[in-house]
């Protein structure tokens, strides 16, 4: 997961939908490594609809807690736009799997995630 951490960046060309991801925060304590970083997506949608999104509808900000010593990751993820309507937060953990008597090893994982929150109707206040 370390190699995750540090090398994010290196990822972007391999994922179409975002354009970047800049790094916040980084702090690392005891076994932690807490990382705050702003995603921007948006790479692949036509001029034709980006007139209509703005900047905002197409970021977030993922808030990390990696443990180490543990092997997992805690995270969340806040929308710059429609905060109320997306909820966006897990967990996840590396697990080292046995393949054979040969002791060869295939690491994987285990994880929750998001949720979308129902979007508040403009007249519930009104009943």
């Amino acid at each position: 997961m370390l190699a995750i951490v540090t090398n994010l960046f290196e990822l972007v060309p391999y994922m179409p939908n975002v354009r970047r991801i800049t790094l916040l925060s980084r702090r690392e304590a005891g076994s932690n490594i807490y990382t705050v970083n702003e995603w921007h997506g948006g790479s692949e949608i036509p001029a034709a609809a980006r007139v209509l999104l703005s900047e905002d509808m197409l970021s977030w900000t993922e808030y990390n807690t990696w443990n180490q010593a543990d092997l997992t990751v805690e995270w969340r993820i806040e929308t710059h736009a429609f905060t109320e309507a997306v909820k966006c937060s897990g967990d996840f953990q590396e697990i080292k799997y046995t393949l054979n008597q040969n002791d060869n090893h295939y690491k994987g994982g285990e994880g929750r995630g998001c949720q979308r929150q129902p979007l508040p109707s403009p007249f519930c206040s009104k009943l």
